[in-house]
């Protein structure tokens, strides 16, 4: 910060220095403000300045805004703000520089204003890095940060490295390790510059090939104080790169290793599985249950070389095939008993009509035996009731009653 009555050379902060460690404009990179290609910026104007008053912004030793009572000389509105501070839109490294303003009064004098020179360093982000992995003798794998940009003298880059997304203490552009002790780990790089970080894809060396693992198999052994001891075999000579997983019925366990432990009679029926993966795949085995303590149950597993389970399945539909026979049957004979009563009923009815018409037929011919004979010369009223002549009814069989003796029975109909 300064108080200036003519800006004849920076001073403060942006007091100009010699040496190696200076930008092109001649300041020294400490006191630059850096601003990415493309940025926009604000140079502040820290007193206050009047439309009558004069204002002048220097770039470097070159006037870039010229304002006087509201006129512009020198530039356009589009950088001036309301309060007189310089406005920068898409800087580019031409851009780099200080910057100092210069105030007059409408009298032409010079004003005593507070400013601080403004250093701008422009420069251009980093893009994001390429790891380039390479085999060097004799089994060494090679990683290479490419920045994909060529080496700016005024742009420096930082470069960090991360194995399986830990930082790592090199932070030289190139990495170097062990091709078999690094089989399955990713790298990346991240680079970093004044104005920004990238950060690589992982990558993992290509000089010892990894090999998908094959599908494990579970491999169940009897030990000692009824212990079950399940193996998971991957079917490889190498498995410190796998990493083991155990499901009992199903479900995750909290084991990790290649050998799983458990007491025979408390894992009597379960069944178990494993799962191995690595950085390529990952595989899963057939479940199996322990052999140590003999599964028993009520019934034999065979019968005369047939499996039980057979037998109970035919015995049961042998069942249900009688169940239905056994109901069709009932259906049958009530139906058979209906109809049998529905019949007797009708011949009672029958036979109670005929003997009800016999009896008054008969009854006025025992009363008055010489009108017979007059009957058949001279048809009479028939009864109410009757339906039609009925001739010689005296000759017609009639059934019996049954209370009567002598009377024979009703025949009985067959049972259907």
């Amino acid at each position: 910060m300064a108080w200036m009555s003519e800006p004849k050379e920076a001073r403060g902060g942006g007091m100009l220095l010699a040496g190696s460690g200076t930008t092109h404009s001649g300041y020294s990179k400490e006191v630059c403000d850096y601003l990415a290609t493309g940025a926009n910026f604000t140079v502040p104007m820290m007193s206050t300045v009047v439309e009558s008053d004069r204002l002048r912004w220097k770039h470097d030793n070159k006037y870039i805004v010229d304002r006087k009572a509201g006129e512009f000389l020198e530039g356009n509105k589009m950088l001036i703000s309301e309060n007189g501070s310089l406005k920068l839109t898409n800087v580019m490294k031409k851009n780099s520089g200080s910057y100092v303003p210069e105030v007059f009064d409408k009298d032409g004098a010079k004003k005593l204003i507070k400013f601080e020179v403004k250093v701008l360093c422009v420069i251009d982000p980093v893009l994001k890095p390429v790891v380039k992995p390479a085999c060097k003798k004799p089994a060494n794998v090679q990683f290479t940060c490419d920045v994909q940009a060529k080496q700016d003298p005024q742009q420096d880059h930082n470069f960090e490295w991360l194995m399986n997304g830990v930082l790592e203490k090199e932070k030289s552009q190139i990495l170097t390790r062990q091709a078999d002790q690094v089989k399955t780990d990713s790298f990346s790089c991240r680079v970093s510059n004044k104005v920004n970080s990238m950060t690589s894809a992982a990558v993992v060396q290509p000089c010892i090939e990894i090999n998908p693992v094959l599908k494990p198999v579970v491999k169940p052994a009897c030990k000692k104080n009824a212990i079950v001891q399940f193996t998971c075999d991957v079917q490889a000579k190498q498995t410190k790169d796998h990493n083991f997983e155990w499901l009992m019925n199903g479900v995750l366990e909290e084991e990790k290793s290649q050998i799983l432990t458990r007491q025979a009679d408390q894992v009597k029926t379960d069944s178990f599985s494993c799962r191995v993966s690595n950085k390529v795949n990952s595989m899963t085995s057939a479940a199996v249950v322990q052999p140590c303590i003999e599964i028993t149950s009520f019934f034999p597993e065979t019968l005369l070389g047939i499996n039980t389970w057979i037998f109970v399945g035919a015995g049961g539909g042998v069942v249900l095939l009688l169940i239905i026979v056994v109901i069709v049957c009932c259906v049958r004979s009530k139906r058979s008993k209906r109809l049998q009563l529905k019949e007797e009923e009708e011949l009672q009815l029958a036979w109670t009509n005929d003997q009800h018409q016999h009896h008054q037929h008969n009854h006025p011919q025992e009363q008055h035996p010489h009108q017979q004979s007059h009957h058949h010369h001279h048809p009479h009223k028939q009864p109410a009731g009757h339906t039609g002549p009925r001739q010689q009814r005296s000759k017609q069989q009639h059934p019996r009653n049954p209370d009567q003796p002598g009377a024979r029975p009703l025949p009985s109909l067959p049972v259907r």
